[in-house]
């Protein structure tokens, strides 16, 4: 069983999986995902100066409802490799992440909105 995430982990989740969602079927980045979340202003107050590639990757491992895989970009066997996301069942993603159903109501389209107001 693992162990209950802090309060700031379970909203940078919400985030990434909503910006996953958002770029569905294409692969993300750790550094497209953290791109997209500074760009956006709700998600801003989630990301803390120490946010980078590596921990974005650490909060996605073992998630429900997205694949993992790597972008080689050296010759060396274990050098170089890069991890890419993308959203393959948002259910499990929610199920994984277990939160209420009215917080899911919230953000279920939320990159969408704010590209409809952008306009």
């Amino acid at each position: 069983m693992r162990a209950k995430p802090r309060r700031n982990q379970l909203r940078l989740r919400f985030y990434i999986g909503a910006a996953l969602k958002d770029a569905a079927p294409e692969y993300l980045t750790s550094q497209n995902i953290l791109d997209k979340l500074r760009d956006f202003d709700k998600s801003r107050s989630a990301l803390r100066a120490s946010t980078t590639c590596n921990s974005i990757s650490n909060l996605l491992r073992g998630c429900g409802g997205i694949e993992r895989d790597y972008i080689r970009q050296s010759d060396h066997a274990k050098q170089g490799l890069v991890s890419k996301f993308r959203m393959n069942d948002w259910e499990a993603y929610r199920d994984w992440l277990g939160l209420a159903e009215t917080k899911w109501r919230q953000v279920e389209n939320l990159f969408q909105d704010a590209r409809k107001v952008g306009e």
